[in-house]
């Protein structure tokens, strides 16, 4: 029948009850290691729930309440849906602080980091997953028609510290241009630029001043010297 305890009850072994028990206040468990177990056989339907009819539920210092997880203070931090976890505070932040690492990663797809689609070791946009590829090496641009812009006012900078830069087949080494066999064909000073290999010119240049080293040769058919200054043409040795 019905067991009702208006009063303070020590039980010395096991209570045993096999219907609902209904507690009009709290249930207090004063052993060192104390557990709640739910023992049913396993089932689709089996389970074990804590609920609060009107309110929220508290474990340590985590709030349940409906779909929400949060604190004392803060009840929305973690809301929870079919699909995944949304972080509902305002100022939210996922913060690691072991001595490893962060790893974030999906077994089938890929990750979105805002506007950031992060796919193996390519990183695009949802519509271009694959805008570039990392590598132990450096950083391909996959992308059909990729650019590099820079946006702002000063400048962009493009480095090596120790070495040279190359853009297609052109080598940057410094204040020198060049190539891979010959890296100072173009010496780049503020005094001017200096050739350190051959000089082929196929259409009319103009020089303030030049300094030969070496020997002029005009392979046209028809080659002029022409001087149109007001002064005169010096011609020494």
């Amino acid at each position: 029948g019905t067991l009702d305890v208006t009063g303070a009850t020590t039980l010395s072994s096991t209570l045993g009850v096999t219907q609902d028990a209904t507690l009009g206040a709290n249930l207090m468990m004063s052993s060192e290691a104390a557990s709640l177990s739910h023992t049913a056989s396993a089932g689709a339907t089996s389970g074990l729930s804590i609920t609060s009819t009107n309110g929220f539920v508290d474990v340590e210092s985590v709030r349940f309440d409906g779909l929400n997880l949060g604190t004392a203070t803060a009840a929305t931090v973690l809301t929870l849906d079919d699909t995944g976890v949304a972080l509902s505070v305002d100022a939210a932040h996922i913060t690691h602080g072991g001595t490893t690492g962060l790893a974030i990663t999906s077994t089938n797809g890929y990750v979105d980091v805002e506007s950031f689609r992060f796919y193996g070791l390519n990183l695009g946009t949802a519509t271009a997953a694959k805008v570039l590829t990392l590598k132990d090496a450096g950083v391909t641009l996959s992308a059909d028609a990729a650019e590099i812009t820079h946006g702002g006012a000063t400048g962009l900078t493009i480095s090596s510290t120790a070495a040279h830069v190359d853009v297609e087949s052109v080598r940057f080494t410094e204040a020198n241009v060049g190539i891979s066999g010959a890296t100072d064909l173009l010496q780049l000073a503020t005094s001017g630029v200096t050739v350190g290999g051959t000089l082929d010119v196929t259409g009319l240049s103009t020089l303030a001043a030049a300094t030969l080293s070496g020997t002029l040769e005009m392979g046209s058919a028809s080659a002029a010297l022409t001087h149109s200054g007001a002064s005169g043409l010096s011609i020494t040795s």
